[in-house]
C-alpha cells in the first residue's frame, strides 16, 4: 500500500476538484464511492458504500462503487446492526480485521465472507439535525484496515464531510432534506441505467456511470430522468430520447436494445 500520508494528499486534492465540478447531491456522493474506492485500492480491492439515515426513518445506501457493496450493506440493513450500522450511530470508526474469527456481528460476516470480502471499515462521514451518512470501506484481504490506514480513511471521510456540507450550507434545510431524499430515491433507478450499460458497451461500472453522467450533462436533465429514459427504452416503455449523442465514444453506437 502507499504510504496513507501521500494518498491522503491525493485525495484532498481530488475533493477539491469534485466538490467544483458538481453541483448535484446524488452525483457527488457515487463519484465520492468511486473516489473512496479507487484511492484505498493499492494492494488489494477496496469497494465503498455511502450510507444515509434520515432523523426519522431508515437507513439505505445512496452511493456504492460495486453492485457487491449494497449486498454487503443490505446484509447490515437486515439484522439492523454491523460495523458501519455502528459507525453511523455512534460516530466511532469501526474496523473489522478479519469477518471469519470476528466474533461480534456473525449474520452479516457470514455474508460478506460469500462475497469475497476479509476487512470492514465504517466510519461517519456527515451528521446533521436532519440525518447522518457512513463511509462503508470492504477490502478482499484480512487486516488491511491498520491503525495508519484507519487514519487516512477518517481523514479523509472528515474532509468528504466539510465538503459535502459546503455543498449543502447555501441550500436550506428544506433543500438540504430534498437533496438527500433524491439521492435516496435514485440509486435504484440509477444502477439499473448503469448497469444496462455496462453491458452494451462491456465496461467497468465507474466508465458507465460516466458515459451517463455526460448524458446528463449534454441533455440539460437530471440524472435520474436520464435513467429512467434508457431503462424505459429496453424495457419498451415510451422515451423521448436515446442513450447516443454526448453519452461518451463508445455510447453513440450502443442504443439499448442494439
Amino acid at each position: 500500500m502507499d504510504n496513507p500520508i501521500s494518498v491522503l494528499k491525493d485525495i484532498t486534492h481530488s475533493l477539491h476538484e469534485l466538490m467544483l465540478s458538481e453541483d448535484s447531491v446524488e452525483v457527488f456522493l457515487q463519484e465520492l464511492a468511486y473516489l473512496a474506492a479507487r484511492a484505498f485500492s493499492a494492494t488489494v480491492r477496496v469497494e465503498c458504500g455511502i450510507t444515509y439515515q434520515p432523523a426519522h426513518g431508515g437507513v439505505l445506501t445512496v452511493a456504492s462503487s460495486s453492485a457487491a457493496v449494497v449486498l454487503m450493506d443490505e446484509a447490515q440493513y437486515a439484522t439492523d446492526d454491523g460495523p458501519c450500522l455502528h459507525a453511523l450511530r455512534t460516530g466511532e470508526s469501526t474496523d473489522v480485521q478479519d469477518v471469519t474469527t470476528d466474533l461480534r456481528w456473525p449474520v452479516f460476516f457470514g455474508a460478506v465472507q460469500h462475497v469475497g470480502f476479509r476487512s470492514v471499515l465504517g466510519t461517519r462521514l456527515w451528521v446533521g439535525e436532519l440525518g447522518a451518512a457512513a463511509l462503508n470501506l470492504y477490502a478482499n484481504g484480512p487486516g488491511f484496515f491498520d491503525q495508519p490506514m484507519q487514519d487516512a480513511v477518517n481523514d479523509f471521510a472528515q474532509q468528504a464531510g466539510s465538503t459535502l456540507q459546503v455543498m449543502l450550507r447555501g441550500q436550506g434545510a428544506k433543500q438540504h432534506a430534498l437533496n438527500l431524499q433524491a439521492a435516496m430515491a435514485s440509486r435504484t433507478i440509477i444502477d439499473l441505467a448503469v448497469g444496462i450499460i455496462m453491458g452494451q458497451n462491456r465496461c467497468s461500472q465507474v466508465a458507465a456511470f460516466g458515459i451517463l453522467k455526460d448524458a446528463s450533462n449534454h441533455r440539460n436533465l437530471k440524472l435520474r430522468v436520464v435513467a429512467e429514459q434508457l431503462i424505459g427504452t429496453v424495457t419498451d416503455e415510451p422515451a423521448s430520447t436515446h442513450f447516443t449523442d454526448g453519452a461518451g465514444p463508445t455510447a453513440s453506437s450502443s442504443r439499448p436494445g442494439t
